[in-house]
């Protein structure tokens, strides 16, 4: 990584590296795609000599997030926290550009709505083959957490500052602790 690393890249990382997992050989992904390292799609053009060291894969996959955050970049028309375009990367890397615009979530995106009504679209997005994957509700529930709050930031339960109703609970997503209402 270097100090010319777009900001939401470096954001992204942790998120993506604890989703995808790390794999030295290659594998077949839920979606039976072949696959190295942290989620890096094999492709015809890509040479390998497995297996991957660490930083072999950890340098393969700052490529395909900056790949996918230029990609990204020309799809959506409204200004982006960096927050918000780390939660998008890590949601892009994952489903894929194409399925990225023909989404309802970058539709509601570029029509400017509401960020909380734009983060209710993550959720959707949780099959891989037709079945419901845990791995992706996991992952759903973090990206939708980073689009709306940046790492580090914790909103407190009004009902606990109220002294009413039960605490708040966090969930650390290795970016930073936010509390989610229950």
């Amino acid at each position: 990584m270097t100090s010319l690393t777009p900001k939401p890249i470096l954001i992204a990382l942790p998120l993506v590296k604890q989703c995808e997992g790390l794999e030295l050989n290659p594998y077949l992904c839920p979606a039976n795609i072949p696959t190295i390292g942290y989620g890096h799609v094999i492709l015809e053009h890509d040479s390998f000599n497995p297996p991957l060291t660490p930083n072999d894969a950890i340098n393969l996959l700052i490529k395909d997030l900056s790949l996918f955050y230029n990609a990204l970049l020309p799809l959506v028309n409204v200004p982006l926290k960096n927050h918000e375009a780390a939660a998008l990367l890590s949601f892009i890397f994952n489903i894929g550009i194409t399925a990225f615009k023909a989404s309802t979530l970058r539709r509601k995106l570029n029509r400017g709505e509401d960020k909380t009504e734009v983060a209710l679209e993550f959720p959707r997005w949780i099959y891989a083959k037709g079945k419901i994957l845990n791995g992706l509700i996991s992952r759903r529930q973090q990206e939708q957490i980073l689009f709306l709050y940046p790492p580090n930031h914790t909103k407190s339960n009004p009902k606990q500052e109220n002294g009413a109703g039960e605490g708040s609970r966090t969930l650390d997503i290795n970016l930073g602790k936010v509390a989610l209402y229950h």
